[in-house]
């Protein structure tokens, strides 16, 4: 497409600004140049991607298997391929490095360095061999280094057999879009961290799931089946999340350590738990969604609201009891329907932990009690919630500011 420059003055539809405007847009055209479908060669594939994408905006693969390393993406890069069918294999990792190896020495199949922006990588998939020696390697298929890197967007790819984290996000980023794409028997999963990021419609199984810190970032609509650890960790780093949202996530069966659904970490601010469907290992001592603070900021303004959990020991746990000088605060939980009427699948639905929380409009069974309140919680809000007047375990210490509303 070319756009019109000779406008003449009187000429129908014309401004003063069209015939700038028209050369800019071809110049803008004339940088988007297209690659034809790259093949891959057999061999080791970095140096021809490279070349291509040094060379095109946008980079097309065909299907097949390319052996990729250590490939550097430049800003205003579009990368697609010709779905599943177009497989990115990363064949540095081995057997015999996973004993002793040192964060950071295997590079990331695809990176970004500082400031890079506005980069696509869409319907490909990235596979290799899935190391159990290598869980905690500091290394990704698509590693986004450094800081200021903005407007990622990462779609419709498979991440399948791999050592390290997926996608990893390590420095404070701008919007980075993760979406509808499949990660299945993974390392450490999925990791972003920055402003205003997104992590949506994704399907996870059997990798240590999302992670992610920032101000105004977005967990919404994924499902996690099988994953170790916890299946979503928000916050928790030295990025404040102020104004981050969980909503609408399914996770069944987290296993591991600790077990836990959603883990909430330091910093987060005006955070909202909501709509989630977290079904549980069954195993003792897992909560379904944790609030506790560490070694860097506090918590205020936390609401847990209109979730189902079962099959979890604990169900929503908030405490600050292991952070002297830190605290939680301005916490709700409503709406929530933790347990079933047969009491058997969760053991104490609600536990707190912090001064002035309020409980209220849930639905709560659990098999030794319903709300427990630890000596740290005073104040505590009971209203209108379906539990059972001989449900609420009150420690010495805790304190009750008005009394529940039995349904």
């Amino acid at each position: 497409m070319t756009f019109k420059t000779n406008w003449l003055s009187g000429e129908t539809g014309h401004t003063a600004a069209h015939n700038e405007i028209g050369t800019a847009l071809n110049a803008y055209a004339a940088t988007l140049q297209t690659s034809g479908a790259l093949t891959p060669t057999g061999g080791d594939d970095s140096a021809m991607v490279q070349d291509a994408i040094n060379t095109y905006s946008v980079v097309n693969f065909g299907p097949g298997v390319f052996r990729c390393s250590a490939v550097t993406i430049p800003s205003n890069r579009k990368l697609h391929g010709y779905g599943w069918a177009t497989q990115i294999y990363d064949f540095t990792a081995t057997d015999d490095d996973q004993n002793g190896q040192v964060p950071w020495a295997v590079p990331e199949v695809f990176q970004l360095t500082e400031n890079t922006s506005r980069v696509i990588i869409s319907d490909m998939a990235f596979t290799g061999r899935h190391l159990s020696g290598w869980t905690n390697a500091q290394m990704a298929s698509i590693g986004i280094r450094g800081i200021a890197c903005a407007d990622v967007m990462i779609k419709d790819c498979l991440f399948e057999n791999l050592v390290g984290f997926s996608v990893h996000q390590e420095g404070f980023g701008y919007n980075t879009l993760v979406k509808d794409c499949t990660f299945r028997n993974t390392g450490n999963g999925l990791n972003i961290n920055g402003a205003s990021m997104r992590q949506v419609g994704n399907y996870m199984y059997h990798c240590e799931g999302i992670e992610c810190s920032g101000p105004g970032s977005t967990v919404e609509g994924n499902q996690i089946e099988d994953c170790y650890t916890s299946g979503i960790s928000v916050g928790g780093s030295v990025y404040q999340g102020r104004g981050m949202t969980v909503r609408g996530n399914v996770i069944r069966n987290t296993t591991g350590a600790s077990c836990i659904g959603i883990a909430l970490g330091d910093g987060l601010q005006d955070c909202v738990i909501d709509g989630n469907i977290i079904t549980g290992p069954g195993v003792e001592y897992s909560p379904a969604i944790v609030a506790t603070v560490g070694d860097f900021h506090g918590m205020k303004g936390i609401v847990v609201s209109n979730n189902h959990i079962s099959d979890y020991s604990r169900g929503i746990y908030i405490s600050d009891e292991n952070a002297p000088g830190l605290s939680i605060q301005d916490v709700s939980i409503q709406n929530n329907r933790i347990g079933y009427e047969a009491d058997t699948d969760v053991d104490f639905p609600i536990v707190i932990g912090v001064p002035n929380v309020l409980i209220q409009g849930n639905f709560a069974r659990g098999i030794n009690s319903d709300v427990y309140l630890m000596p740290t919680a005073v104040s505590t809000r009971l209203w209108r919630n379906d539990i059972r007047a001989d449900r609420v375990t009150v420690s010495e210490g805790a304190t009750i500011a008005a009394e529940p509303v039995i349904g």
